[in-house]
């Protein structure tokens, strides 16, 4: 903390962490994934403290150890002078931190972008001024989404800007990404080195583990097959699409019930209107609509369901929801995009993977894969395996850390 004297490092001294991003109760903008990264990070015998830099509501997740997790609100998003006083807040806790992890993507500070310019800058000036290890977990870059279908018109000025910032990152401070083909897009297009490091199954963790968590045992055998849209909704997401071929199936008199969870990607509000009509046009049997959902209540939610349906059209990198749908267990069906059919390969998950936005072809799927679950022992349940797979990636996580460490 503040004011604590530096101490001499051995082999076996636990690492004390300082951590930057999005944090409970958030989920938007990598929060869930953070949460729980620094829940299975406070719970390490190899990590004696980490002490959070969070928005300026982030609070202690419900069964925390206060001896293990600290944590500050220090920043708000689209406040500029929010995040020059969360880098001051970091640096004058410097000696009693060993090594910072930032969890961030080009726009996790805002919808503004000089906001987002000082947030990418923080780590670096930390990095020089503190003069203590930096790792980034960079969700994303610029440059290996697919921004026009993500809703995101950036110009040529901006695009030199966003880029020279990515460069500075990448040449001052140790990045990870999750994906392979980042990193090859990273040293194609910016230059610098990342590493790469899969996190599996890893966003639902801190609501599947907590101590209070309650058990979640499968729904009773179909039918009705259930099936769970979820997440932040936005362009890059085909909802309005999606919901028209399950229309079209209970219609048809297919067994399913659905339930459509989350809220608007805080990036885009305006997808909120989409969401509300929707909920006013289909029918309110077979069409359940459950708004933001609390941290907690993610992995419950999942394995209340059998299917989980990602109808994106493209993603900023891994899908965090398929990871959740991946931890519980769940069949998973989505819209062919390179980048999901990578993770579930670095997963091991079968995933039904449909072309993007093609409405008989995810017709035929959906009716494929209810008709299978509806089989006696159809779906297994590997969730202490996953959830132990999690953990191993938690521990090459911290691997990374030592060697930044002093």
């Amino acid at each position: 903390m503040a004011g604590e004297p530096p101490r001499r490092e051995t082999p076996a001294d636990p690492l004390r962490i300082g951590f930057f991003g999005v944090f409970y109760p958030h989920s938007e903008r990598a929060g869930s994934f953070s949460t729980s990264l620094v829940w299975e990070l406070a719970r390490s015998p190899r990590v004696a403290l980490v002490r959070v830099f969070g928005p300026s509501d982030a609070v202690m997740p419900p069964g925390g150890d206060p001896a293990r997790l600290k944590v500050e609100g220090t920043w708000e998003a689209d406040r500029p002078s929010s995040l020059l006083r969360s880098l001051g807040r970091m640096w004058s806790a410097r000696a009693g931190v060993d090594v910072f992890v930032f969890s961030i993507y080009v726009s996790a500070f805002g919808r503004r972008a000089i906001a987002n310019a000082i947030g990418m800058l923080v780590p670096t000036v930390l990095r020089v001024t503190a003069r203590k290890p930096v790792l980034v977990y960079m969700h994303n870059f610029f440059e290996t989404q697919d921004t026009a279908t993500l809703g995101f018109q950036v110009g040529g000025v901006a695009r030199l800007g966003v880029r020279t910032l990515e460069r500075i990152m990448t040449a001052s401070t140790r990045v990870v990404v999750p994906l392979e083909s980042m990193r090859v897009v990273v040293a194609r297009e910016i230059g610098g080195a990342c590493e790469v490091l899969v996190l599996p199954y890893l966003e639902a963790i801190f609501a599947a583990t907590r101590p209070d968590a309650a058990s979640a045992p499968r729904p009773a055998p179909p039918p009705p097959v259930r099936i769970l849209l979820f997440g932040y909704w936005g362009p890059q997401k085909d909802l309005t699409g999606s919901l028209r071929v399950l229309e079209e199936l209970v219609n048809d008199g297919a067994p399913i019930d659905v339930t459509i969870a989350g809220e608007a990607n805080p990036g885009f509000p305006e997808f909120g209107a989409q969401l509300e009509q929707a909920k006013s046009s289909l029918p309110k049997a077979q069409f359940h609509f459950l708004g933001r959902v609390d941290e907690e209540e993610v992995f419950p939610l999942a394995r209340r369901h059998h299917i989980l349906l990602l109808p994106y059209r493209a993603t900023g990198g891994i899908s965090g929801v398929m990871n959740v749908g991946a931890l519980a267990d769940l069949d998973l069906v989505a819209y062919d995009v390179p980048q999901l059919r990578e993770f579930a390969r670095d997963l091991g998950e079968k995933v039904t993977f449909v072309p993007a936005e093609d409405a008989p072809a995810l017709r035929a799927a959906l009716r494929e894969r209810v008709e299978f679950l509806r089989r006696p022992g159809a779906m297994p349940d590997r969730v202490l395996d996953k959830v132990a797979a999690a953990r191993e990636g938690v521990d090459r996580f911290i691997a990374l850390l030592r060697p930044a460490a002093p």
